[in-house]
């Protein structure tokens, strides 16, 4: 059985793509690799390697 944070960070990993965690992690070089070849995200509104 999960307990509710981990269940929340599941969900998290869940609903974030691959660029997103890279972003979040300060890994831009990723975030240059991954840009070319993700689908532009909604909510994002810059959507530009610094914008995400």
């Amino acid at each position: 059985r999960l307990n509710r944070g981990r269940h929340k960070e599941l969900l998290l990993i869940l609903f974030i793509t691959p660029i997103e965690i890279a972003a979040r992690s300060g890994m831009r070089e990723h975030v240059e690799i991954l840009f070319p070849v993700t689908s532009r995200i909604p909510k994002v509104r810059d959507w530009s390697v610094d914008g995400i």
